[in-house]
């Protein structure tokens, strides 16, 4: 019952939960910090008293962003692949040739035994399943027009990325094409947004993740090739391709539609790192009611 009303309740703070059927609930303590709550109830008859402490996540799609990469379909990969973190796929885990994961691997469907001798960590079968969190990018749009680096023009869009601004920018892209960025010795510190594909080929993109740990939304495909790097949450909706080179996401990548396949033709390195990872509630456009709904996640008697 105490679980019920915090979850009904408009604010989730100690103190503020509704009365029910005329009963007030002043013996329901709410504590933490969003997404985890913990919630402690009682109650009582003329023998005995009951104490039960409930954990709750809020928003179980956040845990997501607890992995070097999270897949809203499968992770299949045989070429060099390794991911340096947890990884997490809807669809399953299926790894070949010189691919691995160095933690552990999460799937709701079982693991062969090939992908399992793949794996460093633990390989987690029949996980309960996370939904993709989503990304409100109008709010990227609302910044990026304020700050004149708002483009429809992908060739002003290079132009001013190349020109490597300070000031960690917002740059959204609002054009169905790719993106394509060319500069071997790129060195853009920021967050880019685009509605189409996006291309890298060389260099290194940064975001900050004291402010802003996203750093790129791809709606499109999105490729990366030529030893570039990227040091950021990187959202992408498309299918992902890593190419010639050695090639280098610091952060997370999050493929979040049941069709983003991922292609490996070179050597690709994912590796988790928590500044980012875990500045994932930093994002400007996170939509906080998106993929699943609140589960509890412990429970136990005081």
């Amino acid at each position: 019952e105490g679980v019920y009303q915090v979850l009904r309740a408009d604010d989730f703070s100690a103190g503020s939960v509704p009365a029910f059927n005329g009963v007030d609930w002043t013996d329901i303590e709410v504590s933490g910090d969003w997404p985890i709550k913990e919630v402690r109830g009682s109650a009582a008859n003329v023998l005995s008293e009951r104490r039960v402490v409930s954990t709750i996540n809020l928003f179980p799609s956040g845990m997501a962003f607890d992995h070097a990469v999270y897949s809203h379909g499968e992770i299949s990969a045989t070429g060099n692949l390794s991911i340096n973190g947890s990884a997490y796929a809807t669809e399953g885990v299926s790894l070949g040739g010189n691919a691995s994961i160095s933690e552990d691997a999460y799937a709701p469907e079982e693991m062969t035994d090939s992908t399992k001798s793949r794996v460093d960590g633990t390989a987690h079968e029949f996980s309960e399943i996370i939904m993709p969190p989503e990304i409100d990018i109008s709010e990227y749009e609302d910044i990026a027009d304020t700050d004149g680096t708002f483009f429809t023009n992908l060739n002003d869009a290079r132009s001013f990325i190349e020109s490597e601004p300070a000031g960690n920018p917002v740059v959204y892209v609002d054009n169905p094409g790719t993106l394509s960025l060319n500069k071997n010795n790129l060195d853009f510190q920021g967050t880019i947004i685009t509605t189409g594909g996006f291309s890298i080929n060389g260099g290194e993109l940064m975001s900050d993740p004291s402010n802003e740990p996203l750093a790129l939304y791809v709606q499109g495909d999105f490729t990366i090739r030529g030893n570039a790097r990227i040091y950021g949450i990187v959202y992408v909706e498309g299918s992902t391709t890593f190419g010639n080179g050695t090639n280098r996401i610091i952060g997370s990548l999050l493929s979040t539609q049941p069709t983003s396949d991922l292609t490996i033709n070179g050597n690709a390195q994912i590796t988790f790192d928590p500044s980012y990872g875990n500045a994932w509630k930093n994002i400007a456009g996170l939509d906080r009611e998106s993929g699943s709904s609140p589960r509890i996640v412990e429970w136990r008697e005081d």
